[in-house]
């Protein structure tokens, strides 16, 4: 019994890291793409005192696992943390995060690729000049089903978290897989 559930949990760890491969394999070319988004996005909007993951997010079913408080949107460069560039559909394209308080070092570059079933997100390093992290959103029939992350990629492709939103009414299931981590928790009560 235990090897049967140990075999199916390695199984389906494998399996995610494959999906996680297959995405940062579609989008080795972070210079190119930033640079279409640039030239090509419909508008971009700035923020201050944002959160890691800025004032935007891809999904807005995300947005209430993911703090915003203290940021806003700001016209000044001088005070930016983040800029975002939009398609014509409103869609995020592209983050950027600097350094803060105005500073012109870029940190991050986050790409967001949007499918009938899913979106892709890109975190790449200009800085180091490669690919930090990768994640997926993931919707059954319209609805979020689950968020998948990779751990550090400058570390090796080891772990990845998962969210899990449509197992249990009202709960979000949180799947931790690391090279000599494995963990399943709930997270709080959803509102």
């Amino acid at each position: 019994m235990i090897t049967t559930k140990r075999n199916t949990l390695i199984q389906d760890s494998e399996e995610k890291f494959k999906k996680l491969k297959n995405i940062k394999e579609r989008h080795l070319n972070c210079f190119k793409e930033y640079e279409n988004i640039v030239s090509n996005s419909e508008y971009k909007v700035m923020s201050k005192n944002s959160p890691m993951l800025g004032v935007f997010i891809s999904d807005e079913n995300l947005i209430k696992y993911f703090s915003k408080k203290g940021m806003s949107l700001t016209s000044d460069a001088k005070k930016r943390d983040f800029l975002y560039y939009f398609d014509k559909k409103s869609r995020l394209l592209l983050s950027i995060m600097y350094n803060g308080n105005g500073g012109n070092r870029v940190l991050r570059w986050c790409f967001f690729y949007y499918y009938d079933d899913h979106t892709e997100i890109i975190q790449y390093s200009p800085e180091d000049g490669i690919i930090r992290q990768i994640a997926t959103i993931e919707y059954q029939d319209g609805v979020l089903d689950a968020f998948l992350e990779s751990s550090d990629l400058s570390l090796g492709m080891n772990g990845y978290i998962e969210y899990l939103f449509n197992l249990k009414p009202n709960r979000v299931v949180k799947k931790i897989y690391g090279a000599y981590t494995e963990s399943i928790s709930e997270l709080a009560r959803l509102h």
